[in-house]
């Protein structure tokens, strides 16, 4: 009797190894597949191409969202992007870091856990880009009060580009374009 008994325990711990193989094998094509994004979106971080960087870690963390390891790395990503943009902005590259604090309000998944793991909010980003926005302006100003007027406008053309709604900047575009054109016809 002790033999069919040992005999039915290998069969069950067999059928038990056949069944749980596949889920073995699905759980390491997931790890592998989430470390091929995860090396994909570190790689475009470390060219800045930080749009690339953001689409690669979106796709990945709505394919794995309960993945601890990839929501580390998004954040961690995350932050360094916006440790990397305050550095631009401190250094007075206001249309670049701009954009780049655009991109992050637009990208992050703002309404789930991962924006609650990061150490900054929507509302610095927002903040940050009105203050690139405001600082450009005043260049732009300055610039075309001093007849620099084509500075004026790839100033203004640059606040368009992170921020299409700034009205007064679309309007001072436009004249500042119109007047440049009429001072070359003069010429």
């Amino acid at each position: 009797m002790s033999g069919m008994l040992r005999a039915s325990n290998i069969g069950a711990l067999l059928l038990m190894t056949f069944l749980l193989l596949p889920s073995c094998a699905s759980q390491a094509k997931k790890r592998s597949d989430i470390d091929l994004l995860m090396r994909e979106a570190d790689q475009y971080a470390s060219s800045d191409d930080y749009k690339k960087t953001l689409d690669t870690y979106k796709k990945a963390f709505r394919t794995y969202p309960d993945d601890e390891i990839l929501r580390e790395g998004y954040v961690a990503t995350l932050e360094n992007i916006v440790k990397k943009t305050d550095e631009t902005y401190e250094k007075g590259y206001y249309a670049l870091s701009g954009r780049q604090y655009s991109l992050l309000v637009k990208n992050i998944p703002w309404a789930d856990r991962l924006s609650r793991d990061l150490s900054f909010q929507k509302n610095y980003l927002k903040k940050r880009i009105e203050d690139c926005r405001s600082s450009l302006s005043l260049s732009a100003l300055s610039s075309y009060r001093s007849g620099n007027i084509e500075t004026a406008i790839s100033i203004w053309k640059s606040i368009l580009s992170f921020a299409p709604e700034d009205q007064s900047a679309r309007k001072a575009l436009d004249t500042a374009t119109i007047q440049l054109k009429n001072l070359k016809q003069r010429k």
